[in-house]
């Protein structure tokens, strides 16, 4: 096999360059539930892919590639985590979270949704940031809870728990909304 290619677990073989175009966008998506920053999450992708291709010879295959590229974010995002505590990121404007479409059939339901959208991101950022990306990966990304486990680097009984207390602070957060 070609020294620039690799094999996943699936028995897919990828180059750094479809990796990016397969990967990028949903990277991008869960960087941005993690961190909540449009640009901070540009960033953690960027510095997610130029670490996977400088160290793209050493996977060894024992993981979806998917699940490669997502642990390096996740990293990526806990050293930001150090340097400045996510719980900080400012309220972003509501445009950011959802386009509400012009054509859509019923404008007060798209403002509602959007609204919704909004309260549930506010309240996934008062997560910490483990139970955080547990959510991200299970609810988001749709991943099974084993390999969310394996990208949490913990047991599969603790990811269980950790999604369960999560999922019950979520819902209480959201009732304090709409009171």
């Amino acid at each position: 096999m070609d020294d620039t290619l690799l094999r996943d677990l699936s028995g897919q073989t990828w180059s750094i360059d479809e990796a990016v175009q397969a990967y990028a966008d949903r990277l991008l998506r869960a960087a941005f539930l993690l961190v909540h920053d449009h640009h901070l999450a540009q960033d953690m992708v960027q510095e997610t892919f130029t670490a996977a291709a400088k160290h793209w010879r050493s996977f060894r295959g024992e993981s979806r590639l998917y699940t490669w590229l997502y642990t390096i974010l996740l990293r990526n995002c806990r050293r930001q985590q150090q340097k400045k505590s996510w719980n900080l990121v400012g309220f972003q404007p509501l445009r950011h979270f959802a386009q509400i479409p012009s054509d859509g059939p019923d404008p007060d339901q798209a403002v509602l949704q959007s609204e919704r959208t909004s309260h549930i991101q506010q309240a996934l950022m008062k997560l910490g940031p483990e139970d955080r990306a547990a959510v991200v990966l299970f609810h988001y990304e749709e991943l099974p809870i084993r390999e969310i486990s394996e990208i949490l680097q913990e047991p599969v009984g603790t990811t269980k728990s950790r999604l369960h207390r999560s999922r019950s602070k979520l819902r209480d957060l959201l009732e304090e909304v709409q009171r």
